[in-house]
């Protein structure tokens, strides 16, 4: 039933007052490093003392030391959301972003959780085998999947089972073996602005906003929701402040309600907002790739992302396995950083070869082949701004609904099941095998 509207003012000041009251932090009684009300969801939708539920709880630790300043605690081999995956729980994605979405449920949880994403660190994670030691010499090629920025955690992870799932587990005679190397992600605080300014800021737009790292195509469904909620939240300053200002306004409700501002967008304003908000992440995404370019192309550049990647990498071609590595977008520019440091450490690269998906490059990373379709808008803003490969796909129909809306995500574009560009992604990447695997 819905709420009459000061019953919905009403209840969600307190909310917010509550939510604010507790700090960052929030209250955990138990101490176990989760806050209350999730520890109590957790409980609620897993089965006792099982690995999904401790995979969950994991994750959800995680997520509180984010946001509370702490540092993260990282494994060398593994991360909660993939004891998830392993646990063998279906609904992993749809289970971070949902606690992700209650965690990081206020603005100033939002703030601190993209500060400490900002500054985290990268995670090269080997993941299907989780070992080599029965390759034959040359025998084995490792996949190695870079994800772009404003990246979460599961579509890395999806991304590099989707491409596992696209070529399986061997080409030709050699073994394929997969591995991530997940940059957590650049440009999320400047996004977060782009959104505050279109949606407003309120604890509606903070979860959301978390759950999804503001993707447009995830927040076409509740646009008008995001906007009732801003034109809401824009009558707190009629609220009182004092115990007598409350009870001289419950004796008059209507006071409370805003005289002169509607509270219900129309469809004209979501539909503008909407439009306004995709084209302003647009020119977010851009305006981080110009400054990643820049950093790149310098012939000295070295950040921890391409540092770790590239220590991977060196480690399996030392070992005698042949290293493919697949960039998707910006990761493509950390490819080239890659390359280069690979040939400056003396470490031979004949072993070694980039297959780069939505390249926003000048040319081809490390000269290999690269599918870069044309309904790709992110690719098409930035051959606006710099010199970018030309699509050499024409497949995919423009504009699609849902999360291909910008015709530039990897599973739902690039590795969509049965799409004619995702038999051209296999056969570039097969091709990048094929070369290393040659003697």
């Amino acid at each position: 039933m819905r709420l009459s509207g000061l019953r919905f003012l009403f209840l969600g000041t307190l909310l917010s007052c509550w939510a604010h009251g507790a700090g960052l932090a929030g209250a955990d009684h138990d101490g176990n490093g989760i806050r209350d009300d999730i520890d109590a969801y957790i409980a609620e939708h897993t089965p006792a003392a099982s690995p999904e539920r401790e995979a969950v709880q994991d994750y959800a630790r995680g997520l509180q030391r984010l946001v509370t300043g702490q540092p993260p605690q990282v494994s060398l081999d593994s991360t909660p959301v993939l004891s998830l995956i392993r646990s063998g729980n279906k609904s992993w994605a749809e289970w971070t972003r949902e606690v992700r979405s209650r965690t990081v449920n206020t603005g100033a949880r939002l703030d601190a959780y993209a500060a400490a994403v900002q500054k985290a660190g990268p995670q090269f994670l080997p993941l299907y085998p989780i070992g080599e030691d029965d390759c034959a010499s040359g025998q084995c090629t490792v996949v190695i999947f870079q994800n772009g920025i404003l990246t979460t955690e599961e579509t890395a992870l999806k991304s590099m089972l989707a491409l596992r799932r696209l070529l399986g587990e061997t080409a030709g005679p050699q073994r394929l073996l997969y591995a991530l190397n997940y940059n957590p992600t650049e440009g999320l605080l400047d996004l977060v602005e782009v959104f505050r300014q279109k949606f407003g800021e309120h604890d509606l737009g903070a979860a959301l906003f978390a759950g999804t790292y503001g993707e447009p195509a995830a927040l076409s469904a509740v646009a008008a929701s995001l906007l009732e909620a801003k034109l809401r939240a824009q009558t707190t300053d009629q609220l009182p402040t004092t115990v007598g200002g409350w009870m001289t306004a419950l004796s008059n409700p209507g006071s409370l309600l805003p005289k002169a501002k509607p509270v219900l967008p129309t469809v004209d304003e979501v539909a503008d907002t909407t439009r306004q908000y995709v084209e302003a992440y647009l020119g977010s995404l851009v305006q981080t790739t110009l400054r990643l370019k820049d950093r790149a192309a310098n012939s000295t550049y070295m950040d921890d992302n391409a540092r770790q990647l590239t220590d991977g990498v060196e480690a399996y071609l030392r070992r005698g396995l042949r290293v493919v590595l697949v960039a998707h977008s910006q990761g493509n520019l950390y490819a080239e950083v890659v390359n280069r440091e690979l040939e400056r450490r003396g470490v031979p690269t004949q072993h070694f070869a980039v297959a780069g998906i939505a390249v926003p490059n000048g040319h081809s990373p490390a000269n290999g082949p690269y599918v870069s379709t044309q309904a790709d808008l992110v690719i098409g803003a930035l051959r606006l701004i710099f010199p970018v490969l030309a699509a050499n796909d024409h497949t995919v129909p423009a504009a699609q609904p849902g999360s291909a809306f910008l015709g530039h995500a990897f599973v739902d574009v690039y590795t969509s099941p049965g799409s004619a560009v995702s038999k051209r992604v296999a056969d570039v990447v097969l091709q990048a095998i094929d070369q290393v695997s040659r003697p």
